[in-house]
């Protein structure tokens, strides 16, 4: 089957496909073009050539190309996905699809310095001399002219390619190459390094005399240059990141220190200019290079200079959790922030858990640590979950006693596998489970060189470390160690616990006392919840167990705000449980949300 007649077979599929996999909302039927600096919806889908079409910068994208750019398949690898979508097989001459993501190679065949391209630079403040030091070219294309920067590695090959418009504030960066930051083969990496945020701010920079600096290589939003740099920044032993002085640039900035580490890495801004070409227009190479004197001058660590420090953005990082009237009573789930959740066995706290886990799915990756279960009954718990009841994606046998048991169909798995590909990540089985150390290091590892940011601790006792007898000086250990991790990183960690001796009484309201262990757990929490199910709405039931809905039904769950350091505080979330799809739902929060891997769901 040819390439053609492939891709119309899959027709409009292709466009749902792309949307999911690039997380792209459409507006007015346009979305966010990924292939240059869009601020207005500029891409739309072509329905006569299957693909999606920028009006601004020309570029086109079908689902061939979607796998190759943002997926890292070459095109052999991009025809055999593709089949599968419409199960078909088709034969194709490859390279081992066993080795790792493969990405093009970039071009060095670009024009000279044009007049216009030099003028740019000039009226800009930097230098031809500067413009060559740096290898940049030009390229010209009909009605807009392109400077264009080489992204070498520490080798001096060629990997990466970005294009910024003379005529415009456009931005492109060549699909299908590994991005990474621009000036590393400059770089001494014995001596401090200086990161900014564009191209033109690293050229002003080197400029006023100050050689080891680098550039993030396609705007503040564009950070995969931080896993794809990951060794190499392991080895510098300072790095300084100058940031822009808007929004985007100190949220960008606190991002590269977390992952980088905050115990090498600083953030400085100037309070008078955006950035260091516009300090160099404004003040000259002379005041530029003091500058940098002055923010690339050892720190004393431990001390916070208050004049130069920047506010940082409220709630950069936030979560939802997929139920509404949690996420409106806590106004989302923040990083920094540490929430336990408790309740009874069999009750549903790790099912509870697990629904917010999907949710957060969505849009993050996500990290699971679990002391009781399998990696495989993870999956199946979570894709369980998943599935709901749609009874089209699983099957049920039952065994000698009549006990019915649910088993994903395999087209489903496959469905779900592609969904959280790259984004869910469990804690190994077989690396020592109560060896908090390890935990710990795995976490930042996770986070450095993933960007993970929502954490689950499933479950409290089995994460703790065994090296001391004193079990509550244990648990106020690792809870503050679980939330200097939040702070670290502006992440946002999830424990799940279980109630003590007198909060395991059946139909027993749970309050914060009534988690088991230090009380030092719930003064270091921000977030405290509890999960109760509902057994029965007898008359000596307490009065918080006798909830019905607008239909005059009785809830069976209950979910408890026990804590919320910024709000509120107490609150009570009634639900329903349906052990079909496993799901917690009430009027406001739908039983048959399918997390947008099945169509149909809401």
């Amino acid at each position: 089957m040819k390439p053609s007649e492939l891709k119309e077979q899959i027709g409009y599929q292709a466009k749902d496909i792309i949307l999911q996999g690039l997380s792209k909302k459409e507006k007015s039927g346009k979305i966010l073009c990924p292939y240059h600096d869009d601020k207005n919806p500029s891409m739309s889908w072509d329905k006569e050539h299957n693909c999606f079409k920028c009006f601004a910068c020309d570029e086109n994208m079908d689902i061939y190309r979607y796998y190759m750019d943002f997926k890292g398949m070459d095109f052999a690898e991009s025809m055999e996905k593709a089949a599968k979508i419409i199960n078909v097989k088709i034969e194709v001459h490859k390279k081992s699809i066993e080795t790792k993501k493969t990405f093009k190679s970039a071009r060095i065949g670009y024009d000279e310095l044009t007049p216009d391209a030099i003028i740019f630079a000039i009226n800009r403040h930097i230098s031809e001399d500067t413009l060559r030091a740096w290898n940049v070219k030009s390229s010209v294309k009909p009605s807009n002219e392109w400077l264009v920067f080489h992204h070498y590695d520490e080798n001096n090959k060629l990997v990466f390619n970005t294009f910024r418009s003379i005529k415009s504030k456009d931005f492109l960066r060549q699909p299908g190459t590994k991005s990474i930051l621009w000036g590393i083969n400059h770089i001494d990496v014995e001596k401090p390094v200086l990161i900014v945020e564009g191209h033109c701010d690293c050229l002003a920079v080197w400029q006023s005399g100050f050689k080891n600096v680098v550039s993030i290589p396609s705007g503040a939003k564009e950070l995969s240059w931080i896993e794809n740099c990951h060794d190499w920044l392991k080895v510098l032993v300072r790095v300084v990141v100058w940031a822009d002085n808007d929004t985007p640039g100190l949220k960008c900035a606190e991002t590269i220190r977390s992952r980088i580490g905050r115990e090498k890495c600083t953030i400085e801004v100037n309070p008078d200019f955006k950035d260091a070409n516009e300090f160099l227009k404004c003040r000259g190479e002379h005041d530029l290079y003091k500058f940098i004197e002055e923010i690339m001058r050892e720190k004393v660590s431990g001390l916070i200079n208050m004049s130069r420090r920047k506010d940082k953005t409220r709630a950069s990082t936030s979560f939802y959790s997929g139920f509404y009237e949690v996420d409106k009573h806590f106004r989302k789930f923040s990083g920094g922030d540490l929430t336990i959740l408790f309740g009874r066995d069999n009750e549903g706290k790790s099912t509870f858990m697990s629904q917010m886990l999907a949710t957060v799915l969505k849009t993050q990756r996500v990290f699971l640590y679990s002391g009781e279960l399998t990696e495989n009954r993870i999956e199946e718990w979570l894709m369980r979950q998943l599935v709901g009841s749609d009874s089209s994606m699983f099957y049920t046998l039952a065994d000698e006693f009549q006990n019915i048991d649910y088993f994903i169909k395999p087209e489903a798995k496959n469905k779900i596998k592609k969904w959280y590909e790259d984004k869910f990540y469990v804690y190994e089985t077989k690396v020592e489970m109560s060896d908090t150390n390890k935990l710990f290091n795995v976490m930042t590892r996770g986070f450095k060189k993933f960007g993970i940011k929502f954490f689950v601790i499933d479950n409290l006792m089995t994460a703790l470390d065994e090296s001391s007898s004193d079990e509550n000086k244990n648990q106020t250990a690792f809870v503050k160690q679980c939330k200097q991790f939040c702070l670290a990183f502006d992440t946002h960690i999830i424990v799940v616990a279980h109630p003590n001796k007198t909060g395991s009484a059946e139909q027993t309201p749970l309050f914060k006392y009534h988690i088991s262990g230090s009380k030092n757990i719930s003064n270091i929490a921000d977030n405290i919840l509890a999960v109760e199910r509902i057994w029965k709405q007898d008359e000596e039931a307490n009065d918080c167990y006798k909830k019905k809905d607008l239909s005059g039904i009785y809830y069976s769950a209950l979910i408890r705000s026990l804590k919320d350091r910024v709000g509120a505080g107490r609150k009570e979330f009634y639900y329903h449980f349906d052990p079909v799809s496993n799901r917690f739902y009430n009027e406001l929060t739908f039983q048959n949300e399918d997390y947008g891997i099945f169509k149909g769901g809401k």
